[in-house]
Order: structure tokens, then C-alpha cells, then sequence
């Protein structure tokens, strides 16, 4: 898909980003769901399924509908055409929004690989004598090794910006950055309280 495609028709890059975001969610609730019945079992993560502090009540509970989520998806739904709308329509530099997009759509394909990870591993433990035994994870590890993906994917992302000059990569690298800052500055809060 080319640049100009997104830059010029906003509600494509829009409907987009909603399909990404409400995956993002309902992929989280099975991957909880099938933690829940099968996979706790062999693996303890050291607290929630869910690592983003905001959603961590409504994934716990398995809410299919959650009011913060609907909430955060108008909201960056809102904020997103109107980033659109500043940058390419009033100061008319759309490369801004192009480096928003890569930000948003990038991390959640981040988080989508985890996702179906997990979901294939939790799926396939339900196969008798697939796993065995169990393991526990310190929750520092587990926010620590979430970080340390993350950022490896913000350096295949600037690998990638710096062989294509597109900035919708550069958009993908700030945004696993700023989530992995995101993560740490949680990670350090938790220790210190």
C-alpha cells in the first residue's frame, strides 16, 4: 500500500486502525481465556495475563465489552483524524501522519505476534503429554522479557526505515520505543511500591 493511498484517504487508514485495535483486544481475551483453562496449568506468569495496567481488570474477568476499551479506541480514534487533519490539511507536512500510523499499526502488529504465539502455544498444551511439568515466572521477568521483544522489534523497524526511507517505519520504531518506555516506567513503579 502506498504512502499516498493512506495520506489521502483517512477513513481507510482509520477503519484499519479500528479492525487492528478491537483485534487486539478480542485476541487478548482469548489468549487469557485459554490461559485460564489450560495453560495456568503449566505456567504461572507472576500475576495477570495482561501486562497494559489499564485493561488488566476487564481481561481478568473476560469482559467482552469493556468501557475503558470503548472509551480508548473513540478517543484514538478521534485524536488520529485529527492528527490527520492538522498535518496533512493544515500545516500540510502528512509525513507526521504517515510516522503516527507506523507508530500505531506497527506496535499492535507487535502485540499480534505475541498474541498469536500464545495462542498456539495454549492451544496446543491442551494435547495431552504436548507439555509437562511447570514453570513460574518472577512478573519482572515477564514485563522484562515483553520490554526486550519490543525492543527488538523497534530495531528490525529502523533496520527497515533505514533500507526504505519510509517514515511509516520510523512511525513503527518510535512507537515500540515509547512503548518499551511505557513498560519500563510500570515495571519500575511496581518494584518501588
Amino acid at each position: 500500500m502506498s504512502d499516498a493511498f493512506l495520506i489521502h484517504h483517512p477513513l481507510f487508514s482509520l477503519a484499519v486502525w479500528v479492525v487492528l485495535y478491537a483485534s487486539d483486544y478480542y485476541l487478548t481475551l482469548w489468549g487469557a481465556h485459554l490461559y485460564k483453562d489450560v495453560a495456568s496449568n503449566f505456567i504461572d506468569y507472576g500475576g495477570s495475563y495482561e501486562l497494559e495496567q489499564i485493561f488488566r481488570k476487564d481481561v481478568d474477568a473476560l469482559r467482552r465489552l469493556s468501557p475503558e476499551f470503548v472509551y480508548r479506541l473513540f478517543l484514538s480514534s478521534a485524536l488520529l483524524l485529527a492528527f490527520w487533519w492538522y498535518t496533512v490539511r493544515f500545516i500540510q507536512l502528512p509525513e507526521f501522519f504517515l510516522v503516527l500510523l507506523g507508530a500505531l499499526m506497527l506496535v499492535e502488529g507487535v502485540v499480534f505476534t505475541r498474541h498469536i504465539s500464545n495462542i498456539l502455544l495454549f492451544r496446543a498444551m491442551k494435547t495431552p503429554g504436548a507439555v509437562e511439568g511447570r514453570i513460574k515466572y518472577a512478573r519482572w521477568l515477564t514485563e522484562r522479557l515483553s520490554i526486550q521483544q519490543i525492543l527488538a522489534f523497534a530495531a528490525f523497524f529502523a533496520f527497515c526505515f533505514l533500507m526504505s526511507a519510509k517514515v511509516f517505519f520510523l512511525g513503527g520504531t518510535l512507537g515500540c520505543l515509547a512503548t518499551a518506555g511505557r513498560h519500563m516506567r510500570q515495571t519500575r513503579r511496581r518494584a518501588a511500591s
